[in-house]
Order: structure tokens, then C-alpha cells, then sequence
């Protein structure tokens, strides 16, 4: 009854790629639906960057420590509300006063949360802005309104749209606060483009506006561990299978139609539908099928997101500001990358987020800032563990400048500050499978159709999740599975959770 009232083909049984938080998502709504359904994930356990790592018996957290809205009827409430896992997962509203802190030579700035709230702020503490600050935030509702289902790539190509329409959509972030006088409203304004790893020179008002508001509207602290463990108790409760240390080879195709996966242990899972969260480029070398390496040509030319550096800290500190991100800023002035000297790193500011460590009264401090990948070039074909003496002189380095800024900027708040370990974006980019930057495909405004991939691919049965296809992040991760559910099940889940 429900197949004909929706005119669907519905999926027996389906593989998902990869376990990180895009692929438990859509697995536990397949299988929640009913679906035989198995994650294939090449790591020993599921979550990825969202889960974190262990080493020497402490947590490492990679993403997922700010996420939004949380607000009553956001995205991610209805998300955790969906699979009754809201009270399981630690969540947090953060400081509407101040959610996010910018400290900068001109002094700090304490972000408030909401849209309303931030534009009050704004063109009340900047009025020489303010018809600027104003225009911003009616684009960013009106991008907002006007995405198509959120398939960006459709909304663009919609003939009924007007020229300054689409222009609006394509325009990246920078040229869209030209008229803004203040570099601080500036930077405040375009403060979110580091959650999308494509910088604001480069990074289409299309993308930018989902994000901007995800974050402003409601943001929340929220622990990947916790989250990552209640959806996948949800899932193993519901018939789902997981298989961990185990990598896919291969996607089975036969005239155009899904039949399975093969590992590279010659384990051969059938289904009828695969899921795949990996970056699209590795998507697309998985099967042979002359569209797919068409799209996979396609993506080759859309480039990569910016490369990740994160230095961990430890320190005892009698103040601690739990659960508020810290950027370190330049005052908006841009800065070119050098080695030689200490100044290096710090183009794009410097990103610190607190939390109390499980066994100690010390605290963890983990900063990350953005650098060009080309900066790993001479070890990009190593791998983690064997990439020598001076890639390990290059990564303290850029630990002890991150270190001197910190001691700079509060040099009353931490003491002993120690670094206790360091990932670059080549150790992200072997844990996730990415072939460049942490947040997949670059969203460029000079080339927005090779970008939005979408969810779609061109065989039955074959569907690209995880934040190349939307937009990254958590929420753009986790909104993307339930559009892919919606397609599969003929159920309008953008209706039901995201309006």
C-alpha cells in the first residue's frame, strides 16, 4: 500500500560507505524504515571526524563541538527528536550573549546568538554600517527562502529566477560586504566561512547564507562521542550491521543498476541501493560507469577545501570558558604564509575551543587554523606515521606560534600550557579518505556548478551522501541523509524537519 501511494521502488537492502556521522545517519533511517542495511567503515570503530580519537588513554575531539540550531524547532533538535536521542547526547545551548568571543589588537567581541539579536548588535555598536549590516541580513533571509529543497545547483539553473536573483546566489562573501566600512563587522559578518573551508573571497552567498544562519540561529555544544553512540545504538537496534576495518573496492553495477559492494578482502555485500558518505571523487572510482567519470573529471577541476592544522594543549586555568569558541584575529589584514619566520600560520586567524579533560583538573585546549594544502606538498604521497624529521619540525613549529599567541592574547588565563599532540590535514585527510581538504569539494563561486554535485548520481540505486553533497559540516551532513531518505522513501523530510 504505501509502495503504490508513493510510486516508489523501495530499497530490501542497502550499504553505506563509510560510519562517520553522515553515514550513520542515513543508515539508521534506512534502517529504521525497515531496510536490511550494513555500514561499511574502514576504521575500527564508527563516528569519524565527529567521534574523535584516543591516543595515550586521552580523547582527542576533531569536530563536532559547535553545532546549531538547538533552538525549539531547529534542524538539529528535530534531527535528534527523529531518532529519540535528544536527551542522550549532552547538548548544550550555548551563551546567547556571547556564544563566540573575537579577540583581536582592537580589543574583544562576544557574539550574541540569533539572527535578530546579531543585527541589533551590530548596527547598534557600528551605525556608520548599518544600512550595509541591514542589506546583509535580508540577502541572508532571502537566500535562505529561496534554495529549492536546498538543491542549490537546481535553484540557480531556475529559469523563473531573475538575473540579480541569481547573482545574489553567486556572489561570493567578500563582494557582498564591499560597501562595509568596518574590517570588524567584516570579519564578524564572514566569521562562519571557517565551518565550510572554502574562504570568503571564493565562497558563494548560496552556501554561505545555510550556514551562516545554522550557527547564528540557536547554536549549541554538542559531544560527537555521545551523539555518535546513541545513533549507533539506534541503529544496531533497529537490525542494522556494522563492519569496521574493512574498506570497499568496489561498487557492483549491471546496466545501470546497483546489485553491491566488494571489500578489498573480496567480501562481496549485495543490495540494491549504496550509499556512499566518501568524498565524491572516490565515489566515482569505485564504479565503472562512463557518466560517473565524466562527474568524476568534473570534480578533479573544482579544487579542494583548505588545509587544517590543530594543535592540542593542555593547562590548568582558574577561568575556564567552556563550550565557547575563540578566534584569534588580525583585525581583517591579510597576511602571506611564511616558514621562516613566527609570524607564520595565522592568515585566517586562529580558532580555540576549552573543555575540561575526563581525569585531571587540566583543561583541554584545542586551536585549529586554516593553511594552504600546498604547505604539506612534500609529504602529500606519505603515510601517517613515516612522514620524517622535518615534517615533524614543521608541525612543533606551528605549535609553539600557535602557543605564543594564546600566552599573548590571555596571558592571565592559562598556566603550563604544554601541546600534547598535533594533526595536519594529510593525518584528516588518511583518516577520512579525503583526497584534499577536511571539508570536501572547494565551494567556489567561480565555479558553483562543478561544486554542487548534489545527491543524485547517474546509476539507479547509487546516491552521494556525507558534506560534499550539500554543504559541510554537521547539519549540512546530517540534512543532506534525509533528503537522500526522502528521495529513497518518497517522504517529504525537508518539509517535516527543515522548514
Amino acid at each position: 500500500m504505501q509502495q503504490a501511494c508513493h510510486q516508489k521502488e523501495f530499497p530490501r537492502s542497502a550499504v553505506v560507505i563509510g560510519g562517520g556521522i553522515g553515514g550513520l545517519s542515513v543508515a539508521s533511517i534506512l534502517a529504521k524504515e525497515g531496510v536490511e542495511t550494513v555500514i561499511i567503515e574502514k576504521n575500527e570503530s564508527l563516528g569519524g571526524m565527529a567521534g574523535g580519537f584516543y591516543r595515550g588513554g586521552i580523547h582527542f575531539q576533531l569536530g563536532c563541538n559547535v553545532s546549531g540550531p538547538v533552538s525549539k524547532g531547529g534542524i538539529l533538535l528535530r534531527f535528534l527528536d527523529y531518532f529519540g536521542i535528544t536527551q542522550r547526547t549532552g547538548i548544550q545551548k550555548l551563551d546567547e550573549n556571547g556564544c563566540i568571543r573575537i579577540v583581536s589588537t582592537s580589543g574583544e567581541i562576544l557574539i550574541p546568538a540569533g539572527i535578530k539579536n546579531l543585527e541589533d548588535f551590530l548596527t547598534s555598536l557600528y551605525p556608520n554600517d548599518k544600512t550595509t549590516i541591514i542589506n546583509f541580513f535580508q540577502n541572508i533571509q532571502k537566500i535562505t527562502t529561496s534554495l529549492t529543497g536546498l538543491n542549490i545547483s537546481k535553484t540557480i539553473n531556475d529559469s523563473s529566477l531573475a538575473e540579480k536573483e541569481v547573482i545574489l546566489l553567486t556572489k561570493p562573501v567578500e563582494e557582498s560586504l564591499n560597501e562595509v566600512k568596518n574590517p570588524v563587522v567584516k570579519e564578524i559578518l564572514s566569521l562562519f566561512w571557517r565551518f565550510t573551508g572554502t574562504p570568503p573571497e571564493l565562497l558563494p552567498m548560496s552556501l554561505y547564507a545555510p550556514v551562516f544562519t545554522s550557527f547564528v540561529e540557536g547554536p549549541c555544544f554538542l559531544d560527537g562521542r555521545k551523539l555518535v553512540r546513541a545513533i549507533e545504538e539506534k541503529f544496531l537496534s533497529w537490525g542494522g550491521k556494522k563492519v569496521v576495518l574493512s574498506e570497499v573496492d568496489k561498487i557492483i553495477a549491471n546496466t545501470d543498476r546497483i546489485e553491491g559492494v566488494k571489500t578489498s578482502n573480496g567480501e562481496f555485500y549485495p543490495a540494491d541501493t549504496v550509499i556512499s558518505t566518501l568524498h565524491p571523487a572516490i565515489t566515482y572510482k569505485l564504479i565503472n560507469n562512463e557518466e560517473c567519470n565524466k562527474i568524476q573529471r568534473r570534480i578533479a577541476r573544482a579544487g579542494e577545501t583548505s588545509g587544517v592544522f590543530v594543535a592540542y594543549f593542555k593547562a590548568k586555568t582558574p577561568k575556564l570558558e567552556e563550550n565557547r569558541w575563540t578566534i584569534l584575529t588580525n583585525d581583517g589584514k591579510k597576511k602571506q604564509f611564511d616558514l621562516t619566520t613566527d609570524k607564520s600560520f595565522d592568515d585566517t586567524g586562529i580558532c580555540i575551543f576549552c573543555s575540561r579533560m575526563e581525569k585531571n583538573d587540566e583543561v583541554m585546549i584545542r586551536a585549529h587554523l586554516f593553511v594552504p594544502f600546498e604547505l604539506f606538498d612534500a609529504w602529500k604521497n606519505s603515510i601517517s606515521g613515516r612522514r620524517g624529521k622535518e615534517y615533524e619540525e614543521m608541525k612543533d613549529k606551528m605549535a609553539s606560534n600557535i602557543a605564543e599567541k594564546i600566552k599573548k592574547a590571555f596571558p592571565r588565563e592559562f598556566e603550563n600550557l604544554t601541546c600534547i599532540d598535533k594533526v595536519t590535514t594529510l593525518t584528516i585527510r588518511d583518516y577520512l579518505g579525503n583526497p584534499g581538504g577536511a571539508f570536501g569539494i572547494l565551494r567556489s563561486a567561480r565555479r558553483l556548478g562543478l561544486a554542487t554535485c548534489g545527491w543524485k548520481t547517474p546509476v539507479k540505486g547509487l546516491w552521494q551522501g556525507g558534506q560534499s553533497a550539500l554543504y559541510p559540516g554537521v547539519v549540512g551532513t546530517i540534512e543532506t541523509s534525509f533528503l537522500i531518505a526522502g528521495e529513497i522513501f518518497g517522504k517529504n523530510y525537508h518539509r517535516d524537519f527543515f522548514n
